[in-house]
């Protein structure tokens, strides 16, 4: 690198430290930016991006596997509440604006009343029984053992009987597994649950 390149290029990055960035260097010039289309360019305070139709295609198959994740889901869990014996579970579900995935590490609840004979000072049916849900569609990446244990604080937190994630994949039905109570070296976080009823009875 010459000279007169490196102090143009030190210019350069001078301009986009400044809160207001009036030019930028597309395919080896310096542009105004009022020439550029707007469409094809994103800004920030400090630094500016190219939009990526590839990167937007991912992210909307990503929202769109997510929410078919979360429905295929409580289909298979509302197939197993239909046989269980009253009081019967209700499914909650959380979304953000749009429908997209909301903030949290919960996307879904299963909740009931608590029919089992109550602590002193209670009733039967004053307290709940929940269930956690976490929701994984295609070929999202596993939960982190950083998530697991937020899940088990949102459990203890909550006072929740179990944590399930259910995993779901384009023509198959959801796979359900199960959070161990507490993180063991050398074994798996997660189970998979052969028998969903035995969760949901």
């Amino acid at each position: 690198m010459v000279a007169g390149d490196h102090a143009r290029d030190h210019g350069i990055a001078t301009r986009m430290q400044r809160s207001v960035v009036s030019e930028m260097c597309v395919g080896g010039k310096l542009w105004p930016v009022a020439s550029l289309p707007v469409s094809r360019y994103r800004f920030s305070r400090h630094k500016f991006s190219m939009k990526n139709p590839e990167y937007e295609r991912r992210f909307k198959l990503a929202a769109y596997t997510e929410k078919w994740a979360v429905t295929m889901s409580k289909v298979r869990v509302r197939q197993v509440v239909s046989r269980t014996p009253f009081p019967r579970w209700h499914l909650l579900t959380f979304s953000g604006p749009g429908g997209g995935e909301s903030r949290g590490i919960v996307d879904m609840i299963a909740i009931r009343k608590d029919h089992s004979t109550p602590r002193r000072g209670l009733k039967r049916g004053d307290t709940f029984q929940i269930i956690l849900i976490q929701v994984k569609g295609g070929y999202a990446a596993k939960p982190t053992a950083e998530d697991g244990k937020r899940l088990r604080i949102v459990a203890r937190e909550h006072g929740a009987c179990g944590v399930l994630l259910a995993a779901w994949k384009k023509g198959k039905a959801a796979r359900f597994y199960s959070l161990r109570k507490k993180a063991t070296n050398g074994k798996p976080e997660w189970t998979e649950v052969d028998d969903l009823d035995a969760v949901f009875g």
